[in-house]
């Protein structure tokens, strides 16, 4: 199954483009080079959907919300938005925000009898 969760108060969700507008715009390379990986994940992400990967499609979401992590920081992102990928990863499920902050969409790893976990 996929879901969505979401705070009741998106409060940190207005933090998450804080300073990497600039950076792009100065053509920080760490900035370009996270644009281009979310780029490849989400060609990646679209195979995996059209292949029925599901656990390819865990994997992807869980780096891209690696590489969001460590583009914008713990502190920008904000305690709620983390916690809630916290507990999504902690029950054994891939988890990603769908947009900027305040809340998460997550998938249920399949298990090895193919069934969803």
């Amino acid at each position: 199954p996929l879901f969505i969760a979401y705070e009741a108060d998106p409060s940190d969700s207005g933090k998450i483009h804080t300073n990497v507008r600039a950076r792009w715009d100065a053509k920080d390379p760490e900035v370009l080079d996270a644009m281009k990986h979310f780029a490849d994940l989400a060609v990646q992400a679209r195979q995996a959907l059209e292949a029925r990967d599901h656990a390819k499609l865990c994997d992807l979401m869980d780096e891209n919300f690696a590489t969001r992590r460590k583009l914008y920081g713990d502190a920008c992102l904000g305690p709620k938005n983390l916690r809630m990928v916290e507990i999504c990863q902690r029950c054994g499920a891939a988890a990603k925000f769908p947009g900027s902050g305040g809340a998460v969409l997550a998938l249920c790893r399949p298990s090895a009898s193919g069934e969803e976990a």
